[in-house]
């Protein structure tokens, strides 16, 4: 019996990249809650380094693998 996968093409994943730290992530759904959540993950840093970088793109899977990519 074939399985489907529904995909919601709204999932986004948010990545903040710190040097020489584990890149953090969130799943969000929608843009709305994706700025909550960026601006959340941003203002527990505390303050920005050079070569900090946040990123929201299409979850496509796990946060964990797309967060190695």
């Amino acid at each position: 019996m074939p399985a489907h996968i529904r995909r919601d093409p709204d999932a986004l994943l948010i990545v903040l990249t710190r040097d020489g730290e584990e890149p953090q992530t969130r799943r969000a759904i929608g843009g709305e809650q994706a700025l909550l959540s960026a601006i959340s993950m941003l203002t527990e840093c505390r303050y920005l380094r050079t070569g900090d970088m946040l990123i929201v793109q299409a979850a496509d899977g796990d946060a964990e693998n797309t967060a190695d990519r």
